[in-house]
């Protein structure tokens, strides 16, 4: 599973309204919130490569892989 630490990151730089964020990335509000929700299916390179130099990071910096267990396989 993949996993968007989308939120830590913008704990780590004070930033706490996900308006303001949406504003200077000029990606959409909704799109940030289900990223850092993790309630998203796909996301785009073009928000990934923002995000990432927004938040001056690496790809591994907002994305993180956790191994599923055995006995909990998504369906």
């Amino acid at each position: 599973m993949i996993i968007c630490r989308l939120r830590e990151l913008m704990e780590k730089h004070q930033i706490l309204d996900f308006g303001r964020l949406a504003k200077e990335t000029e990606i959409t509000k909704d799109v940030l919130v289900r990223l850092a929700e993790n309630q998203w299916h796909q996301v785009r390179r073009e928000h990934l490569d923002r995000l990432c130099q927004y938040f001056d990071c690496g790809i591994k910096d907002l994305l993180e892989y956790q191994a599923y267990e055995e006995s909990v396989l998504p369906a």
